[in-house]
């Protein structure tokens, strides 16, 4: 499902730039994303200075991520602070460090290794994992 609305992002966008590979980069983006989960009404909001989308590797990578939200029936359930994100096939996102905060709970915590971008997994059904926890 995310990937349906970002294929039609993509095909509403005017002149996207074309990258090697056959992939699309856009700049300035809004994204959200309709994760596969058994939760209902989860939506993920993101704004990014560049979207890259590799067909290759059915990929999303959204580079100087300026907002990331999670709400769930419309209410802020969980942010997220990270320079660059990778959201794959499965809506599975993957990023080398970063900051996650539950507003409801006040919770908030930072995890992973700067340089390993795939150091961090939130995974839409099994929840978050990753290492160097601070909580």
């Amino acid at each position: 499902m995310g990937f349906l609305l970002l294929g039609v992002v993509v095909a509403l966008l005017p002149v996207p730039v074309s990258s090697e590979g056959g992939g699309v980069e856009l700049n300035e983006v809004k994204m959200r994303l309709y994760p596969r989960t058994e939760d209902k009404g989860v939506v993920w909001l993101f704004g990014a200075k560049t979207l890259t989308y590799n067909p290759g590797q059915s990929e999303s990578v959204l580079s100087g991520l300026e907002q990331g939200q999670r709400l769930v029936k419309g209410k802020l359930d969980m942010t997220l602070e990270t320079q660059s994100l990778t959201i794959d096939q499965n809506d599975v996102l993957y990023t080398d460090l970063v900051t996650l905060r539950v507003p409801k709970d006040c919770i908030s915590m930072s995890f992973g290794i700067k340089g390993n971008p795939r150091a961090v997994r939130i995974d839409q059904s099994t929840g978050f994992s990753g290492p160097n926890v601070v909580y």
